[in-house]
């Protein structure tokens, strides 16, 4: 079966991306919803998927209802500073209060002092640092008179000129406060630099009883607007493990080879992200050394034009079989792709000594992204032995090292490992140092590949105070491997968002995927012919149970396979509950 894929243009497919984005956004499920959307019975009862025309008739549909929804960036921009101030422990409006806030006299100092640093800053030209400081303002002062007026851009003067106007009083708290410790003597460095502030935004503002009937100065400050919010999605997949059938599932009739049918029902998916990311366990090593399968691995260099093709940015290289065909195979993927697709960044692997410590940094609608990708296993190590540049192989002074790097030269860090415990659902403890150690160097968002099954997501504290967002294994893309938790696969969905408070995580998610293989029956063969991978929501149990996974794996559970697809969702959902991104 070899489907025509020149009826759609790449804008085409980005279209219809971003509103099957749109529409998995909008059916967000609770925990409970998820663990009971398999029930037995209602297994049978799953629609077939969608013809081609049905699905560009709800195409349709969905942008006539988006259409005229510019404020939607907005309110999610309002709907992320809400979970990030409950995330932080602070006091807002949707926030609660951190079990260490201060004491009432020392809330009243500290939301003096940042009152008056906030005019200080506006003076200096420091507007989103002012409006940082009118945050905390509001918080010390118990969402007081500027906690309202600070979540939007045109209100920031305002802001500042009411913070001041309640300055003096609160100043006078805070001499009252600490008399009784002082007695007159030397001011603590906290009140003299919080009283200094207050004499600079006295003379750049003034106050508004220093004149009757006039204006206040602010005036006279020029206020600048926040940095506009802007905010990219990221998609990245789990292992395109090419076993024999599934490189042979691209030979034509005409003997070329074409890999579409592998990716039709993802394509959109793919094509409408910022940034795409895969992980290419096995080596494109050349097609003049023939196709292999487990255990030493070689592909054709067609799935590197597939990938190409399908619009993947991020292809990861380091992983236990990148050297399966030696350093001939690594250096033929890499020279492949930097010769033909210079515009996918390759990472995890390197031509040369003098090449093995640059660090990647891709900058996406204004984003810079530090990349980084390393494994932690290695089938032939003797390989490896005298050609360390050819692969990062962990090395945690190493490690610390690039990301360092990337952290000076990026807003965000990305790293993705190759680790793991194959076929574990959970985690072991090796993933666990390894992330304990990425989050005491600041890393932003990890996406873990190897064990060829879907791990759990979590959303860290970092020691720094941030988060870091973890996706331990995103299963397989696609393979052959018939075990019910191997069919299911994770395509994680990650929006980033940069503004003037600097560059995190504002949502997450993850889209489960199936990958089914088959033979078509029309040729007497001895691989799968056909082999592709469908958005879960696409599959179904009459999918499922005619699949050749049941010819290889005669005790295969269809009824396993939904149940432990909708526990990996209820995982996922908790987690974005707990991280406050849940709607």
């Amino acid at each position: 079966m070899e489907p025509d894929r020149s009826r759609l243009s790449r804008r085409a497919r980005i279209a219809r991306g971003k509103d099957r984005r749109a529409r998995l956004q909008e059916r967000d499920i609770t925990v409970e919803e998820a663990l009971s959307r398999y029930s037995a019975a209602s297994l049978d009862d799953r629609p077939e998927p969608a013809t081609r025309a049905e699905r560009i008739a709800r195409g349709e549909q969905k942008r006539a209802q988006l259409a005229g929804k510019a404020g939607a960036p907005r309110e999610k921009t309002a709907a992320w500073r809400g979970s990030t101030e409950a995330s932080r422990g602070r006091t807002g409006v949707s926030g609660k209060r951190s079990s260490r806030a201060p004491k009432p006299a020392g809330r009243k100092i500290l939301s003096a002092v940042c009152a008056a640093a906030a005019a200080a800053a506006v003076t200096l030209g420091s507007f989103a640092g002012a409006l940082a400081l009118l945050r905390r303002q509001a918080d010390f002062a118990g969402a007081g008179p500027a906690a309202g007026k600070i979540g939007t851009d045109g209100d920031l003067a305002e802001a500042v000129q009411t913070a001041a106007a309640g300055r003096d009083e609160a100043a006078a708290q805070q001499t009252e406060a600490s008399g009784s410790q002082a007695d007159g003597g030397e001011r603590s460095s906290l009140e003299a630099s919080g009283q200094e502030g207050a004499e600079t935004g006295r003379s750049s503002q003034g106050t508004e009883s220093a004149a009757a009937g006039t204006a206040a100065a602010p005036a006279a400050v020029s206020v600048a607007p926040e940095i506009p919010p802007v905010t990219i999605h990221l998609v990245a997949v789990g292992d395109n493990l090419m076993h024999r059938s599934v490189s042979l599932s691209g030979l034509q009739a005409d003997g070329t080879y074409n890999y579409d049918y592998n990716f039709r029902f993802t394509a959109d998916d793919i094509a409408a992200a910022d940034l795409a990311c895969i992980n290419q366990e096995t080596v494109i090593g050349g097609n003049e050394l023939g196709i292999s399968g487990y255990p030493t691995f070689n592909g054709r260099t067609e799935m590197a034009d597939e990938l190409a093709k399908v619009g993947f940015d991020v292809v990861l290289g380091a992983n236990n079989h990148i050297l399966d065909q030696n350093a001939q195979g690594v250096l033929h993927m890499l020279t492949y792709f930097n010769t033909n697709y210079p515009q996918i960044s390759v990472l995890g692997i390197h031509g040369s000594w003098e090449t093995r410590d640059a660090v990647t940094v891709r900058e996406v609608n204004g984003i810079r992204l530090g990349l980084i990708n390393y494994t932690d296993i290695l089938n032939i190590p003797s390989f490896y032995n005298g050609n360390e540049y050819l692969v990062d192989y962990l090395d945690y002074d190493r490690l610390a090292a690039l990301i360092a790097q990337a952290k000076a030269q990026s807003d965000f860090v990305i790293v993705f490992p190759h680790w793991g415990t194959e076929y574990n659902l959970a985690t072991d403890a090796k993933q666990a140092q390894e992330a304990a150690f990425l989050a005491q160097q600041g890393v932003d968002l990890v996406i873990g590949t190897h064990p060829h099954v879907v791990e759990p997501v979590d959303y860290i504290d970092r020691p720094d105070g941030g988060k870091m967002l973890i996706y331990y294994s995103l299963g397989n893309y696609q393979s052959i491997q018939n075990k019910e938790m191997c069919i299911i696969g994770g395509m994680a969905q990650v929006d980033i968002t940069k503004d003037g408070l600097g560059t995190r995580v504002s949502d997450f998610n993850m889209e489960f995927l199936a990958t089914d293989y088959r033979m078509s029956m029309t040729r007497e063969l001895d691989y799968y012919d056909m082999v592709t991978t469908y958005p879960w929501e696409m599959y179904s149990m009459d999918l499922s149970r005619t699949s050749w996974a049941h010819y290889d794996n005669p005790s295969f559970d269809d009824n396993l396979l939904f149940r432990l697809e909708a526990q990996m969702a209820a995982q996922v959902a908790q987690k974005r509950a707990e991280a406050g991104f849940a709607q």
